[in-house]
């Protein structure tokens, strides 16, 4: 049987009912005859897509602005229907008429039209992105500032974990270390309660070590966030460590910030890298060999510098400074607000000499194209002031500038700190940065109070960076540091990389100096479809190494990774590893065997994710759970693909997922992916995008029905065969599909299971009869083949 205009007739199956000032398209009706096409075809074609009727899950954007999920009503023609409730979303002024609408269901029961209630209003209806837009006269919105549709609320617990284990031998001594890191926490009512602590054990001598404990809640509409326990300080103008208290702050995301800092270098063999700041330690990871870079790093404060320390498999470590003054360069000015905070200093200041509460406030007022923040710090005896502008001298260009007193009575000392920066994007290709920061050898900062007499020795630092691409040249970027101690200790740190694509293939090239060694790294990498090799070549004061590694990834979940190198040093030495990583629906593993010619073997297991319980069931994540999430719901569909913004994420056996991190207080959509889902399930609504406020634990469910679909064999009474594209309507004359090449019609079952005619034109008409059985015969079957007849007559 020729299946081309089945197919199409499958498209034509209803899934939506009607358009609200739709355009109306009119069809040649002697050329859909020409084309064996029904002429009540284009009756029913005439006009644009539209919702189904009854409630649906929109996008709602008003004048240009969104404001977020909600729930709005259609009619059987897929009108919108403009009630007090969903006004009041769109922030417009409730009309008269509607306010003296007593009965709510009457309300319910009618469709307002908003065109009617609201004269000069417009209205777009776009089905296929979910969306309704908006054109209100200004005059006609609530004065004040806009309310956004937040998704608020939702409870869950949580724990995100990190276990790392690691088994070293050679041929002196055994030893086997292991480490874990765990978050537990509490969502509740847009509050939040996060506790962190870690597990460490060496050769079966383990101990835990609390790290912080704090409840946290943002208030929406005053666009800011309380938080009480052990506190990191928001801000830049102040160093302090952790601390007990409570502390008030803007919620950047509900502005347009974007905060980052960077932190660059190069691993001479895999290993892990540990960030550290204020002698914390606050970042760690695993990096492969060569140049790596880590970004969105879980700063304790923005004025204390951090201490980079790679350590490789083998025990070789190396350590390198990132300069406090150079984080601002990648900052963007946040909105005018007000923070302060106040509590006792946790981890120094124990001798009795040090004072360790304390109170700070700051202020930040908005300028043309800039932002001018100033701030007090104050303890019994030790205070400080400082401010700083951050501003943008023109397009593409970042500049600030801070500055910091402070004086400590008891030690008679008092001193200033300057810091400075500056970036520009001179041309699309073209860009560079340069930060300093300065200080007099009286300045304390808090942590530096706690030693007597004693600051933290930098006189002066510098950082400097030019980055230049171009296609034939490729990539350049030029970089140097210098800092200098008050005891006349100076260390500089020069870097020069290239890197230029050749077809697939790259290459790269870096060069460094610092304490007293100069480094080289040459890496060439080629990618084979799943698969990439690499080829490198570093040279580290008088060692030089080299070696080779390939990758694969097998499929979604599946991994692996092989290595090896040569040391071309006096005592040569070889080495070898191999890892496997997985990645199933619930966790994260890798595992890995390294080895080398001095019989010195390491074998090293790691997982890592996350547990949430909400009140439902258990789900699992192999990934960390952030501090607002989601929960989504696909009835009956297991092992689902959920397009997120993380990543895909799948349905457990229950139709349920974790999405571990969605953005507050921005769009967030999911999507279910329909591919290889079951063939008689329908997806109504496949697409949701929302908002959520910090904190809450959102459910978001597809709608998705399992629709029954019967192919119709038409054997006619009378011996007559009916045309491809003849017209099938209803009993009322509601248009269904249309004939396919071999008089055969694909409808859904509840359409079936209703009077089904065919349009034989002239007015006339035939009722096809046929059998359907109570339940298919298979449920993944995409069709039931039934045999009708048709018999003619007139309706």
């Amino acid at each position: 049987m020729n299946r081309d205009l089945s197919v199409v007739a499958l498209g034509f199956i209803p899934t939506a009912i009607g358009a609200q000032q739709a355009n109306i398209t009119q069809f040649d009706t002697e050329t859909l005859k020409a084309l064996g096409v029904s002429a009540t075809v284009g009756d029913y074609f005439r006009e644009a897509a539209r919702f189904s009727p009854g409630n649906n899950e929109v996008m709602l954007i008003v004048n240009g602005t969104k404001r977020g999920s909600v729930e709005a009503k259609f009619d059987a023609q897929g009108k919108l229907c403009a009630g007090s409730d969903l006004l009041r979303k769109a922030n417009i002024a409730i009309p008269a008429i509607l306010l003296a609408e007593d009965d709510k269901e009457q309300e319910q029961q009618s469709c307002p039209q908003l065109d009617k209630l609201l004269p000069g209003s417009n209205i777009t209806l776009q089905p296929g992105k979910n969306t309704v837009e908006m054109l209100i006269p200004p005059q006609l919105l609530e004065k004040g500032e806009t309310k956004r549709n937040y998704i608020h609320g939702g409870k869950a617990v949580l724990l995100n974990y990190n276990v790392f284990g690691l088994h070293n031998r050679n041929t002196m001594n055994k030893t086997s270390r292991y480490y874990a890191n765990l978050e537990a926490g509490l969502n509740a009512g847009n509050w939040l309660l996060r506790s962190n602590g870690s597990y460490t054990s060496e050769n079966s001598i383990g101990h835990y070590l609390h790290q912080n404990a704090y409840i946290q809640r943002t208030f929406t509409q005053q666009k800011a966030t309380l938080q009480v326990g052990q506190l990191n300080l928001y801000g830049a103008l102040f160093s302090v460590p952790m601390f007990t208290g409570l502390q008030w702050f803007p919620e950047d995301a509900l502005t347009t910030t974007e905060k980052d800092t960077v932190v660059s270098g190069t691993a001479p063999s895999p290993a892990r890298v540990e960030v550290s700041q204020g002698g914390m330690l606050i970042y760690s990871t695993l990096v492969p060999a060569g140049p790596f870079t880590l970004s969105q790093l879980p700063l304790m404060s923005q004025a204390i510098d951090l201490e980079v320390s790679v350590i490789e498999n083998s025990g070789g470590r190396s350590t390198f400074r990132v300069a406090s003054s150079s984080f601002a360069s990648n900052f963007t000015p946040t909105q005018s607000g007000i923070s302060f905070a106040t509590g006792q200093i946790d981890r120094f200041g124990r001798n009795g000499n040090t004072d360790r509460s304390f109170i700070t406030g700051t202020r930040t007022w908005p300028l043309y194209n800039s932002n001018l923040t100033s701030g007090a710090l104050l303890t019994q005896h030790y205070v400080s002031t400082g401010i700083n502008l951050d501003t943008s001298l023109a397009p593409h260009s970042r500049a600030y500038l801070r500055g910091t007193w402070a004086r400590h009575s008891r030690q008679s000392t008092s001193g200033l700190r300057t810091d400075f920066g500056y970036s520009q994007q001179l041309t699309p290709a073209l860009s560079a940065n340069v930060s300093a920061g300065f200080q007099t050898q009286g300045y304390r900062n808090l942590m530096d109070s706690a030693i007597a007499s004693q600051s933290s020795g930098t006189r002066r630092q510098y950082n400097m960076n030019l980055s230049y691409s171009y296609p034939l040249l490729g990539s350049v970027s030029l970089g140097f540091s210098h800092s200098e101690t008050f005891s006349g200790q100076a260390s500089n740190r020069p870097v020069v990389s290239w890197g230029r694509a050749f077809g697939q293939t790259r290459v790269s090239l870096t060069a460094e100096t610092g304490g007293g060694e100069e480094r080289y790294y040459l890496n060439v990498s080629m990618p084979f479809g799943q698969s990439s090799a690499n080829l490198y070549a570093r040279k580290d004061g008088d060692q030089t190494q080299y070696g080779v590694s390939t990758d694969r990834q097998l499929s979604d979940t599946v991994g692996y990774s092989i290595s090896a190198s040569t040391s071309g040093s006096q005592h040569r030495q070889n080495a070898y590893s191999g890892s496997l990583r997985l990645k199933p629906r619930f966790t994260q593993m890798n595992l890995g065997y390294s080895g080398n010619s001095n019989h010195t073997h390491s074998l090293s297991a790691s997982m890592r994710g996350a547990v949430v319980h909400d009140g439902e069931g258990i789900l699992f994540s192999p990934e960390a759970v952030q501090d607002t999430f989601s929960i989504v719901t696909a009835p009956g569909l297991a092992n689902a693909k959920v397009q997120a913004p993380g990543g895909l994420v799948r349905t457990n056996s229950k139709g349920r997922a974790l999405v571990p991190s969605v953005p507050p207080y921005s769009d967030a959509r999911l999507a279910l992916v329909t591919k290889g889902l079951p063939r008689n399930a329908e997806v109504r609504n496949g697409s949701r995008q929302f908002e959520s406020a910090r904190g809450s634990v959102s459910h978001i469910a597809f709608d998705v029905a399992y629709q029954r679909r019967v192919l119709l064999q038409i054997t006619p009474s009378t011996g007559q065969t009916f045309a491809a594209g003849t017209g099938v309507m209803d009993s009322q004359g509601n248009y269904l599909t249309v004939v396919g090449s071999d008089s055969d019609v694909y409808l859904d079952a509840e359409s079936a299971s209703k009077e089904v005619w065919l349009d034989l034109g002239d007015n006339k008409r035939c009722l096809m009869q046929y059998q359907l059985d109570e339940q298919p015969a298979d449920n993944d079957d995409p069709y039931e083949i039934v045999n009708a007849t048709c018999h003619e007559g007139t309706q």
